[in-house]
């Protein structure tokens, strides 16, 4: 279901992204339609041009999209004042519980994994959202080392 968004030119571009991001999640790049995403998103086909240049573009908007969400979540995570035990198993905890809240990041990610990261390899934002995971797995093994 879809957040109440006003009609605003924000409001419609969200209604556009939300509405993106369920069917590209259920069907696939390739199974997405650009008409049905305006339906159900009550937009014109001009408005998904108009901000986001086409299909493929909305796509990486997707993609930049629930790759941010999760990146937002992981700068949160504070593991640097607990016990590198303690610290991967928050780590393994969040990652496990924010992709069963988030299935749609499951299936999107598993769809662009399929296209050997076409649509990330065009995303100016993909190394903006790096992980930072990697960086606090390091962190935690190197001080377990210790």
């Amino acid at each position: 279901m879809l957040k109440k968004t006003p009609n605003t030119p924000e409001g419609t571009r969200e209604r556009i992204l939300r509405t993106a991001i369920a069917e590209f999640s259920e069907k696939g790049y390739s199974g997405a339609r650009v008409l049905t995403i305006c339906r159900k998103s009550r937009a014109n086909p001009r408005m998904i041009y108009h901000y986001f240049g086409g299909k493929d573009r909305l796509y990486v908007a997707v993609l930049e999209h629930v790759l941010g969400e999760l990146r937002a979540e992981e700068l949160k995570l504070d593991v640097e004042h607990v016990g590198p035990v303690e610290g991967m198993l928050q780590l393994f905890d969040f990652t496990y519980d924010h992709f069963g809240k988030h299935p749609e990041l499951i299936h999107i990610l598993s769809g662009e994994n399929l296209l050997r990261a076409r649509f990330l390899k065009k995303s100016a934002r993909t190394p903006v959202v790096a992980s930072p995971l990697i960086a606090m797995i390091s962190e935690l093994l190197k001080r377990g080392e210790k």
